[in-house]
């Protein structure tokens, strides 16, 4: 047999190989290779109700938060979102693409944060959700990068929930609002004005705090909550600050979340530990906020992370190997102390019974916070 003829055809199927691969990493979603469990243990739907102190200020109560909430329903078919596409969102431009269809599975896996329906957070005990909302001809939909759920039947779900959990607290964070009716994709006055609308239509202003710009520290868990008789939802604006405030808390003032904005966990560790000596040293004052621990790594293409971020797979992987090394930390009891709403992607993953640890340690932070 001819050598060179049989180096030459090992070639191209070493070629041939290479470029399924290429297609495969690059048009593959994640919903088809995750490795994230969800958790499926003992329900925490009533754990606030059943755990904590009526004198506990709400501020300080320790509780599992979910980063891009409303994502678990990603696939290679949904829709860009236009509204953040007009404000020059990366994934959203490339996903408006015509040629999008050549590497839409890479930027689903990097958008995708969430495996489990709100159903499912909520009985597993998540109390904490950072949103992201678009305007489009569908009315609102959820959005990071993609369109995801129309936020109608989500309100409803949540209106659903706190009727029947008398005691249990929703923080729901708008983190982002977009609206492709304006000409740079950021809300307007009219853009808040429908939103109020379709919360009005869910019946969840029934559970809304009246007075928005009340001090947190002045408030307990047992005036919220009626000594446990009711429930409460919880509206954060957006970072922007353009939420009314006479109907919405502003986020500015009222929440406190840095974004450590790296796919490195030395960076995130030490960021994590940067944050809490940051918040610790003002003395009591950051009792006037939420505090927002961001567990959560980030995927960077420039030249220091790029590497990381495609050798990672998806976000829900990273989640995968990142949650527990936060949990883990030596000093997690104090940076609760710190930043005492714990937001993760894939928040109830529960490999390695890390979601059952993340709980335990919350609820330890809760029993033994030293009320002032």
């Amino acid at each position: 047999m001819d050598l060179m003829k049989l180096k030459g055809v090992s070639r191209w199927w070493m070629l041939f190989a290479a470029t399924i691969l290429s297609l495969l990493f690059l048009l593959v979603p994640d919903s088809h290779m995750q490795r994230v469990e969800p958790y499926d243990g003992v329900d925490y739907e009533h754990w606030m109700r059943d755990t904590i102190r009526l004198d506990h200020p709400i501020a300080e109560i320790a509780l599992p938060g979910a980063h891009d909430a409303f994502t678990s329903n990603f696939t290679w078919g949904s829709p860009a979102d236009p509204g953040m596409a007009k404000q020059g969102d990366t994934v959203a431009t490339l996903a408006s693409s015509p040629l999008s269809f050549l590497y839409r599975g890479l930027l689903i896996r990097y958008a995708k944060t969430q495996t489990s329906s709100l159903e499912a957070m909520l009985t597993h005990g998540v109390r904490y959700f950072d949103v992201r909302l678009s305007w489009t001809d569908q009315g609102f939909m959820t959005t990071h990068g993609f369109l995801g759920e129309p936020l109608a039947p989500l309100l409803s779900t949540f209106h659903q929930f706190l009727e029947n959990h008398p005691g249990e607290i929703i923080i729901f964070h708008l983190q982002h609002l977009f609206d492709v009716r304006e000409p740079d994709g950021i809300p307007s006055a009219a853009t808040w004005l429908d939103l109020q609308t379709v919360f009005e239509a869910s019946g969840l202003m029934n559970y809304v705090e009246s007075n928005p710009s009340t001090p947190l520290p002045s408030i307990t868990y047992g005036d919220l909550t009626a000594n446990r008789t009711q429930a409460a939802f919880l509206r954060i604006g957006d970072n922007r600050g353009t939420a009314p405030e006479s109907t919405w808390r502003a986020g500015p003032t009222f929440l406190r979340s840095t974004w450590h904005n790296t796919i490195h966990t030395d960076n995130l560790l030490s960021g994590i530990r940067e944050e809490t000596a940051t918040i610790l040293a003002t003395t009591g004052a950051f009792h006037s906020q939420f505090r927002v621990l961001q567990g959560q790594k980030t995927a960077q293409l420039n030249a220091s992370g790029a590497f990381a971020t495609l050798a990672s797979w998806s976000l829900l992987d990273v989640a995968y190997h990142g949650n527990p090394l936060v949990t883990a930390m030596p000093e997690f009891q104090e940076i609760l102390h710190a930043t005492p709403i714990v937001m993760f992607d894939a928040i109830d993953d529960n490999r390695a019974h890390h979601y059952e640890s993340l709980m335990t340690a919350l609820f330890t932070h809760n029993e033994t916070y030293p009320l002032e």
